[in-house]
């Protein structure tokens, strides 16, 4: 079988509070911590996969650009998404306004990108009696953007690995072999 090693720069998008750092930190280094600390600028972490597609074997470099949340760094944001081959939209279950705001979220990322592969990820559910938003909403936002959703927890580790796992499908079967 065909071994292939690539390095791919992923970014995490969404409004601040959502997850997005503890949803890379749950899955480059298994941990979670409840104390919230605002991501100024942007944080890479590296994680390696390996995935087998096609009758191939990707080894995968991921390098994930945690990108700061606030409103008013578009040019900041746009800087950052140069180079970006696939992202993870996070929303936050217990704000539905996260979810109303992936459009601004997607349409920057795709004015500098294009159109790139992408997985909306909708955080907290382990917060479950909190939830203002429902799988209807979740897919009809994704499918908007021809992108897979998943619900996640960074919390409990529920579908975290998933998340990513199908963001590499995704690009992998975007790449020309």
């Amino acid at each position: 079988m065909d071994t292939i090693r690539i390095i791919k720069k992923i970014c995490m998008l969404g409004d601040p509070a959502v997850g997005k750092t503890s949803l890379v930190q749950r899955y480059v280094l298994d941990e979670f911590s409840e104390r919230y600390a605002t991501t100024t600028g942007t944080r890479i972490m590296k994680k390696d996969v390996t995935l087998q597609l096609e009758g191939r074997i990707l080894e995968i470099t991921l390098m994930i650009h945690d990108i700061v949340g606030q409103k008013g760094y578009e040019e900041l944001h746009r800087m950052y998404f140069q180079g970006t081959e696939g992202a993870l939209v996070v929303t936050d279950l217990t704000r539905s306004d996260t979810l109303d705001n992936v459009d601004g979220w997607v349409s920057l990322l795709f004015d500098v990108t294009g159109e790139i592969p992408m997985i909306l990820v909708a955080n907290k559910s382990d917060l479950a009696d909190e939830r203002q938003c429902n799988q209807e909403e979740l897919r009809r936002t994704a499918d908007m953007y021809n992108a897979d959703w998943t619900i996640t927890s960074a919390k409990t580790s529920e579908n975290v690995d998933r998340a990513f796992e199908t963001l590499c499908r995704r690009m992998g079967l975007a790449m020309e072999f």
